[in-house]
């Protein structure tokens, strides 16, 4: 019996999709293999697909401090929209992941993170290193 493919998981974080993020995905559907990648909420995971997730996807304005935190303790690289200026300063200041101005820009970043794994993995790195360090400096 063949195993079937394992797909990649993009968990999404935020109160609502916006249209950009929205139409980054159709458009990223559209031209991959369907049972490829799977796009679901964060609320909806467990700690266990956490840790399977390839990416964290903020999809709106909103700060999901809780779900950020958890990706960047876990290695997980984040997309982040430009106009979320909290959740960029944390993808700037922590160099873990990268952001994006509108659809066109948010599904190619999302093409390069997924068929760039070791910038991927240096992205999770960093941002474990950036908590290791914020950990420290809170110490002293």
């Amino acid at each position: 019996m063949d195993e079937l493919p394992r797909h990649r998981l993009i968990i999404c974080a935020g109160i609502r999709v916006q249209p950009a993020c929205a139409q980054a995905m159709e458009d990223f559907q559209e031209n991959q293999r369907r049972d490829d990648c799977r796009f679901i909420m964060s609320e909806w995971v467990d700690d266990d697909q956490y840790n399977e997730a390839t990416l964290l996807w903020i999809v709106d304005d909103s700060e999901p401090w809780e779900a950020v935190h958890f990706a960047m303790r876990n290695g997980i690289p984040l997309l982040i929209p430009e106009d979320n200026e909290p959740m960029k300063q944390v993808c700037v200041n922590a160099g873990c992941g990268m952001f994006y101005r509108d659809a066109p820009e948010a599904r190619t970043s999302l093409e390069f993170l997924l068929t760039n794994e070791a910038v991927r993995r240096q992205l999770g790195a960093n941002g474990q290193a950036y908590l290791r360090q914020l950990s420290r400096a809170s110490v002293r």
